[in-house]
């Protein structure tokens, strides 16, 4: 997206595109004015060029959205360093560590934000030296608990509670609907798509709407559709998502 509202996209390869049919633009946030606070970067990264966001927070109540393109100094891949910078107080999770998928061209990664700021990159391909922090978008705090619709299914903190993850939950921040925490699956032989249910009256939305979410260094899809239904097609996930 550009300053002159263009919104555009690279297909590596085209036949992709013809294979799938259809693209969606569910889950994208930013903010439309320049403010917040920034973002101290570990001295081993740096901003991506000028052309591009910096890395600065934006907090509205309790909900707080994340912007930047960086890069590793180092142009060794080998030398990575997982620590990427730190969120000041006001923009840091209160009640246990999130994990996100960001872009790095045709690249998916896995980037963490823990209760004290820190955002680590956990995994990814290292063919691109640059990701983008934009979209991220996460609710403080805790709301109201997920509840799981198979056995299957269970809370990665209640499994590794010494992980301190956020356990899976929904909120809502007047007409936006957030979904957070981490799952995995204990029986993956007879384990059901439909993950959980939101309610009707809180948090659904109108139609069914479509995100990706993360999978480790990989995204999946996951739908919500107009029954209230959580579908995930892996078997890991982990992502807020921000409704319309």
């Amino acid at each position: 997206m550009t300053p002159a509202g263009e919104v555009s996209g690279r297909v590596k390869d085209k036949r992709q595109l013809g294979r799938a049919g259809s693209v969606n633009f569910e889950g994208i946030i930013f903010p439309h004015k320049a403010g917040g606070w920034e973002i101290v970067l570990n001295q081993d990264w740096e901003l991506k060029g000028e052309a591009y966001n910096p890395a600065r927070c934006y907090k509205r109540e309790n909900m707080v959205v994340i912007t930047g393109v960086v890069q590793p100094k180092d142009r060794n891949f080998d030398n990575w360093q997982p620590l990427i910078g730190t969120l000041p107080v006001q923009c840091r999770p209160s009640d246990g560590s999130l994990v996100f998928s960001v872009n790095s061209g045709d690249d998916a990664h896995e980037v963490e934000i823990s209760q004290s700021g820190a955002i680590v990159w956990k995994s990814g391909n290292h063919r691109t030296r640059w990701l983008s922090l934009d979209g991220v978008a996460f609710l403080r705090s805790t709301f109201n608990q997920l509840l799981l619709e198979s056995p299957s299914w269970r809370s990665l903190s209640s499994v590794h509670p010494d992980l301190r993850y956020r356990t899976p939950g929904y909120g809502r921040l007047k007409r936006y609907c957030f979904l957070t925490g981490m799952i995995l699956v204990e029986d993956i032989a007879n384990v059901s798509s439909t993950v959980a249910h939101l309610p009707a009256d809180e948090c659904a939305p109108p139609v069914k709407v479509r995100f990706t979410v993360n999978n480790h260094d990989s995204v999946v899809g996951m739908t919500v559709p107009i029954t209230f239904a959580l579908v995930l097609f892996s078997s890991y996930l982990c992502a807020p998502f921000c409704g319309s």
